[in-house]
């Protein structure tokens, strides 16, 4: 594709012409200059709307490969975090922005009494004791200013059972640019601390 500023300097070199031989020219020869500015002027301008056409393209393709980007960069720092976090009881999981899990360890799909894999993609919100909503969110609409949480308690409900006591250590995860793309949630049950 020709550059802007090539396609349209033919173009400006008439209009000159025009301006500096104005007084020297025909009507006629006038007109045929003119007309031959107009189309060129044309013709650039619609070069110019496909070359836009292709950059939005382009800048909808960009945005789509950022975000798999940062699912994948989400996917590949929760790996690393549950080969680490297979070795204690706490249970990891990794939410995105939003608060949908990204990924979970054995431990938390024990603890929420969900396969690991039927995991990815549900809100976390579904595992929070209905009497917890209220705290739940409130802590979430503190996040921003934060990006961390340390031993913040709340009840989690896993699926079939009862609601139970945990402490939750929470960070944010960003990309290289610092942008939030996500969550890492270490939790742990305290009900044994609880009944004490």
């Amino acid at each position: 594709m020709m550059k802007f500023d090539q396609q349209i300097q033919p173009t400006r070199l008439r209009l000159r012409k025009l301006r500096w031989n104005e007084n020297q020219l025909s009507p006629a020869a006038k007109s045929d200059l003119l007309a031959e500015i107009l189309e060129n002027l044309y013709l650039t301008l619609e070069s110019l709307n496909v070359a836009t056409e292709e950059l939005t393209v382009a800048i909808k393709e960009l945005r789509l490969q950022t975000r798999r980007l940062h699912h994948q960069k989400l996917a590949i720092e929760f790996e690393h975090d549950q080969d680490l976090l297979n070795f204690t009881s706490d249970c990891c999981l990794v939410t995105d922005s939003k608060f949908i899990i990204q990924g979970a360890d054995r431990t938390a799909a024990n603890l929420l009494n969900v396969a690991q894999r039927y995991l990815v993609g549900k809100p976390l919100t579904v595992f929070v004791a209905l009497e917890e909503h209220r705290l739940f969110f409130t802590q979430l609409n503190q996040l921003d200013q934060s990006r961390s949480v340390q031993d913040w308690e709340l009840c989690l409900q896993p699926r079939g059972g009862a609601s139970l006591p945990v402490s939750i250590t929470l960070s944010a995860i960003t990309d290289t640019q610092e942008e939030l793309i996500g969550w890492r949630w270490l939790i742990r049950n305290i009900t044994d601390r609880k009944c004490l």
